[in-house]
């Protein structure tokens, strides 16, 4: 899983870099303003089928038929309410170009509801070798056709046909490489409402909360000035979040089978939150370290706004991916209910402060209060993880603590290189690169050696080391 997220994430990059040459910033904007309706529309409808299987461990024709039936009456029904709300979304903008970008997002969610949920099935094995391939062909195709477009006509048109079809070439793959053929039927649907119910209320709150800048800023600011936002805080934390988010699916499936066994479920949850903690906090970190250098070379002049903000919303990013793990685990233990609750009140906060906030203070008052709302949010989540399973918030945050301070010392020796070095960029970004390695890693280890050289993470690596140097060894010997 995490080869499919980074394998998309680097067609992903080819392709944002050449689109942020050939675009302007407001296309960008544009389209993530339509995309906030839709993103509402959708967490309204969303009743989680694929997801309450996995939690209830329900396997069998009778559920995935039920699941893919529901999903069908689920996405039409949000193609219906999205091509309402085109209407509408002209007046809210005052942007009239908004309207035909929702009507063609509202078929393309049309032909999103016929995916096989064969899908799915494989996925409660731990099978993922064809969800890889159904994911990175699609990919590779909405590329072709993103830049396709953009050549040809210099809109954020190439945006959204780019789109389509990725969802195109996804439900067409998972007919090709999964075996399952499933029908309509609705025996089952209230088993799996019993989960839905408030997986929808918590889906509807962290949509809010992820789309809120788009509805608040989009309005006030302008597709300008969200653009500049909405890619500063994709790069900031886009390329940890493609390391956590299949960890954390993977996680999802995997912890359901341990939690009646709750000493191997605390100990395989406290690897797994360092574990993840320790790969990600030195890209989050390294990103705003180096957010000069990348800004400039990869996206042009017309970003330098976004150097800033990548700089704050890296500490947003490592909080969020440790509140991701959190949050999947609760809904595991059957915290559903909870998790809605601090979603909507993210929610709120975001919506409440984002306008006053950003004329006061620009876009960097409102990255600052992102970073604020995940900390306190953190604080929360690990206070409710504690109740449920009995694992302490100390314990929480220790697992955190040493990949979290050895990426703050990493960004600040790095940040101060080019006071030493005097380099063209090109060269700079490599140089930090290069040298925040060597620091992360040198940090790291003495962190886990002043703490008694534990168990985790950082010994499997030094064991794979050793055995490579062994058999390097070996054969040299043998030579």
């Amino acid at each position: 899983m995490v080869g499919t997220r980074w394998v998309l994430r680097l067609l992903g990059l080819v392709n944002v870099v050449v689109l942020a040459r050939l675009l302007a910033p407001s296309d960008f904007g544009i389209v993530a303003m339509a995309m906030a309706f839709v993103a509402i529309a959708d967490s309204i409808m969303n009743m989680g089928a694929e997801s309450a299987i996995i939690q209830m461990g329900e396997k069998g024709r009778q559920y995935y038929n039920a699941a893919w039936t529901l999903r069908i009456a689920q996405n039409l029904g949000l193609a219906a309410v999205i091509s309402v709300l085109a209407f509408f979304a002209p007046a809210y903008y005052g942007d009239a170009r908004v309207e035909a970008i929702l009507h063609v997002v509202a078929l393309t969610i049309a032909l999103r509801a016929f995916e096989n949920i064969g899908v799915t099935a494989l996925q409660q094995e731990l099978r993922f070798s064809n969800t890889f391939w159904q994911q990175v062909i699609s990919q590779a195709v909405a590329i072709v056709v993103t830049l396709s477009c953009a050549l040809a006509f210099r809109s954020y048109w190439a945006l959204v046909f780019g789109s389509m079809a990725r969802t195109g070439m996804t439900v067409i793959l998972s007919y090709t490489l999964f075996p399952y053929r499933p029908r309509l039927q609705f025996s089952g649907w209230r088993h799996i409402w019993s989960f839905s119910q408030w997986y929808l209320v918590n889906n509807l709150g962290k949509t809010l909360l992820m789309r809120g800048m788009s509805l608040t800023l989009g309005r006030v600011a302008g597709p300008g000035v969200l653009g500049v936002y909405s890619m500063a805080a994709e790069l900031a934390g886009t390329a940890a979040f493609e390391i956590a988010m299949p960890i954390s699916r993977v996680l999802y499936t995997g912890m359901v089978r341990l939690r009646d066994d709750m000493v191997r479920y605390r100990r395989a949850f406290l690897q797994a939150l360092h574990g993840v903690s320790l790969i990600t906090a030195p890209i989050c970190f390294g990103l705003a370290a180096v957010s000069n250098e990348l800004v400039r070379l990869a996206l042009g002049e017309n970003w330098i706004q976004a150097i800033d903000i990548m700089k704050i919303m890296a500490f947003s990013g490592v909080l969020r991916i440790s509140s991701l793990i959190v949050t999947d685990q609760l809904v595991v233990l059957g915290q559903l209910r909870k998790n809605a609750i601090i979603s909507w009140a993210q929610a709120l906060v975001v919506l409440a402060s984002a306008i006053p906030v950003y004329q006061h203070f620009g876009l960097v008052g409102v990255a600052c209060v992102s970073v604020v709302l995940a900390s306190v949010t953190l604080l929360y989540l690990t206070a409710m993880m504690s109740r449920t399973s009995g694992i302490s918030m100390r314990a929480q945050f220790a697992s955190i603590a040493g990949p979290f301070v050895a990426g703050v010392g990493m960004a600040a020796i790095v940040l101060c290189l080019p006071m030493v070095m005097n380099a063209p960029n090109f060269l700079m970004l490599p140089a930090k690169v290069v040298l925040g390695a060597i620091v992360y890693s040198g940090f790291v280890l003495l962190f886990w050696n002043l703490a008694g050289r534990p168990d985790g993470l950082e010994r499997k690596a030094l064991d794979k080391l050793a055995g490579f140097r062994g058999r390097l060894m070996d054969r040299l010997g043998r030579s």
